[in-house]
Order: C-alpha cells, then structure tokens, then sequence
C-alpha cells in the first residue's frame, strides 16, 4: 500500500484552464509517495515588482525606464535618437543610463557627435532645476557627462534656461551592442537641491551637441516638445539671448512611477491526478490589472491561460490563486511554470 501525501488547497479565487473563475473551498489532494514533485522558484521573503538592487548604505534602490521608438532623422554629424532611459537612485548615489540609436556618419564611419540633456524639477513647479548632459568627447568614442544645477532665471513653462553651474563631472565609456550605444553616470545624490526622492524628468537629444547647429532632435516624452509642428532638423534654443531650451518641464515623467507593486509570498505546484496544482500568493497588489501563467519547456514558454487571471481587490493584503494545468504531460519529469504580472496600463513583468 503506497503511502500518500495529503495538502490543502485555500484558494479565495479558483480558476480552470479555461480562465473561469470556479466555486472556491478547501480540497484535499493525495499524491502517491515517489510520484515526481513538480520544482518551481521559491521566493523567501517576498519578490516586489519595481525594487531593484541595494545601494552600498544598504537601501533600497528605486528604478524606473522609459523606452522611445526609432524616430529621430539623420543629419550631417549622425543623431541622437533617445530609446531608453533609465534611472536607478538610491540613498547615496544613482546611476542614470541612457540608450541611444547607434549612428555613423562620414566616410570614416564616425560615431555621432552625440548631445543629451536630461532635465530635472525636484520642486514640482514645471521650471528644471538640475539638469544632466552628455556630449561626444575629444577622443570620439567616450561621453563626457556633467551634473549641473540650474537657476532657472529665465525659465518658463515652455522654455527651460541652461543657466547655472557644474556639480560634478566625468568622462565615461560608451557601449554598443543590437544597433544601440549605451552610456551610464553616476554621481552624488547630494549634489542634487531637494534629493531625488521625487521628481520629474525630460530627455532631449540632438546632434551636434550644439544647439545653434540646428541638427536633428528628439524627445522622450514627445508631449514635452512645445511645438509638435516644429521642423526637424531644426533649432531649439529659446530666449533672446538663445540660453535655453523648448522643453515644457510640466508634460516630463514623474519619479517614481506611480504605487505599483505586487509582493509575492509564495508560488509553488504539485502534480495531482487531473494534471498539476500551481498556488501562488501574494501579500500586496497595487496596480495590477492580473497575471498571466506560463508553461516553460525546452526554452519556449506557452500561456495557459485564454483570458486574464483577474487580480483581485487593489489592497495591501493581498490574495491567493489556484491554478489546475490540466495539459501538463504526465510523465516528462519536471516543468517550470513562470508568473507574469500584468498592470493596470497593459505593461508586464515576470515576477517568478
């Protein structure tokens, strides 16, 4: 007589194969000793969408990206077409790195004369205070990058002067790889007024780095260009004495991203008679529109569910969720299941 082990299930939402919410309640399955345990991730304590890596203070460090699409045209010194931005500020220092199209020009296939400023309101009054920039250095290859505070003097909502002086400074390696050239800055947290604990932000690119050449540009977000009518190539400089830049500071992107979050507390699965078992739980959901389960085998991963699996009530306490997979193969030894999160603005992460 095999012996047999006994769990329960304590689903508050069951759902099939189908994606149909099922009538939940405690049931008992019995899987006969020596039947081979499914092996999934175990996450100890908990696994929090949107926290990254710790800072050398031991804190944590918050990161957000905004990604851009290939639309910036070329000109005579190449382009700065902005594809990705990210940030990753923790309490000491944070690192900012930028993603551009990698652009030649010349007959000598020289990289592009690179610009970026990245323009910062730690206050909230639609007027840049600190701004970063990056511009080719002398060598052609590197990027010398500058931490800058800004006055403000002449700003207005549409337009943001460049005044004011240096932070900190270096001069750092680029890296190319899948058409793309990245670059990365730390520096300071203190050497920002106010902290970056919020804040919001604009990226403006364009080659050559000055703006009086009048060379192709780009935005990241598109709604901080005051004048979507505006010819590009083209100058962006404004102010009578051409100090600034056509950036409304107002429209830019807020740091950090809005409370999103989803802690997961345990995913796990065992194999029973009608296929295999996969519980998670999470104890925080904000944001989350649901979750999409998958089936990985042989490097390639299949979604079980047709529709949504419908988060439930946005909380901070959190929900469990059963899933009965009843295509999993019977005798393949172990499979791996992945958990993708799903946000309330069609945005996803795996998250075990």
């Amino acid at each position: 007589m095999p012996r047999h082990f006994a769990f329960k299930v304590f689903p508050r939402w069951t759902v099939d194969r189908e994606g149909k919410t099922v009538r939940h309640a405690h049931k008992r399955f019995d899987r006969p000793h020596g039947l081979a345990l499914v092996v999934l991730a175990c996450l100890a304590p908990a696994l929090v969408v949107g926290v990254g890596r710790s800072d050398s203070a031991g804190a944590a460090t918050v990161s957000q990206t905004r990604t851009d699409p290939s639309d910036a045209t070329g000109g005579a010194q190449g382009k700065t077409d902005l594809r990705s931005l990210t940030w990753a500020v923790g309490a000491v220092s944070t690192t900012l790195t930028i993603s551009v199209d990698e652009s030649r020009y010349g007959i000598g296939n020289t990289l592009a004369e690179l610009g970026v400023h990245v323009l910062v309101d730690t206050t909230g009054d639609g007027i840049a205070d600190t701004e970063v920039v990056g511009k080719r250095a002398v060598d052609g290859v590197s990027m010398d990058m500058v931490l800058r505070s800004l006055n403000g003097t002449l700003s207005s909502a549409g337009c943001q002067d460049l005044g004011g002086g240096t932070v900190t400074q270096a001069t750092v390696p680029t890296g190319i790889a899948n058409s793309l050239e990245t670059f990365s800055f730390t520096f300071d947290d203190s050497g920002v007024a106010g902290g970056l604990s919020q804040f919001r932000w604009v990226a403006f690119g364009q080659s050559p780095p000055d703006a009086s050449s009048a060379g192709p540009w780009d935005y990241l977000p598109d709604q901080a260009n005051p004048d979507a009518a505006a010819s590009n190539p083209g100058d962006r400089r404004c102010n009578p004495g051409g100090t600034g830049l056509r950036i409304r500071q107002g429209a830019g992107i807020a740091f950090p991203d809005p409370a999103t979050a989803v802690v997961l507390r345990m995913f796990d699965a065992h194999r029973v008679r009608e296929g295999v078992v996969v519980r998670w739980r999470t104890s925080t959901e904000l944001g989350i529109a649901g979750f999409n389960l998958f089936l990985e085998r042989r490097g390639d991963a299949r979604r079980l569910n047709r529709a949504l699996i419908l988060a439930g009530v946005q909380s901070t306490s959190g929900h469990d969720y059963t899933w009965l997979d009843r295509t999993a193969p019977a005798r393949s030894g172990k499979l791996r299941y992945r958990l993708q999160a799903v946000k309330l603005d069609g945005t996803r992460r795996w998250i075990a």
